[in-house]
């Protein structure tokens, strides 16, 4: 009787105990890739399974659904607010202000500002001594974006990972690094 009631309890908190629930939470989470930024996303495609898995948990998040226009504006100010940035920037020297940017996935007619000023959309430059921002890459769905970019000028490139939580767009991770 004793027997039968251990394998019984034993059962029931190996059915109830979470073993199954506690595996699926990272798969559920995107907090996992939250110090993943863009960047380690090539080193990625090399690991086979862990880029698998990369792919599959925006995707569980997202909720469905492009970005909005609304969204790739939010999206993008936090972008170039971005305090890692700021000091590449040199806004303070001339032909620097107002911010110019470019790059081929921007939308059309987007309206950003920087420092007062309204951001001004240029062709991408001839020359790495042109002081625009030019942005490589976004992929933005309804929740998360993930951005890269360049600043020749200053010799840098950087990335961030900007997130919808409680209905507010927030940066989630950023890196800037020097080549």
């Amino acid at each position: 009787m004793k027997a039968v009631a251990v394998a019984l309890c034993l059962g029931l908190l190996g059915g109830c105990g979470g073993g199954s629930p506690n595996p699926e939470a990272p798969d559920d989470s995107d907090e996992l890739y939250e110090d993943d930024p863009v960047e380690q996303t090539a080193a990625n495609d090399k690991a086979g399974p862990a880029d698998e898995a990369e792919d599959e948990a925006p995707t569980s998040s997202e909720g469905g659904g492009a970005a909005t226009p609304e969204d790739m504006k939010e999206i993008l100010q936090l972008v170039i607010n971005d305090e890692a940035l700021d000091p590449y920037l040199h806004l303070e020297e001339p032909g620097r202000f107002p911010l110019q940017i470019s790059g081929s996935d921007l939308p059309s007619g987007i309206e950003l500002v920087k420092n007062t000023q309204p951001v001004k959309v240029v062709p991408e430059p001839d020359s790495k001594q042109a002081p625009v921002l030019v942005f490589t890459s976004i992929d933005a769905t309804s929740s998360v974006a993930r951005i890269k970019y360049r600043y020749d000028v200053e010799g840098v490139r950087g990335s961030a990972t900007v997130k919808k939580l409680e209905g507010r767009w927030q940066l989630s991770n950023s890196r800037v690094s020097e080549y």
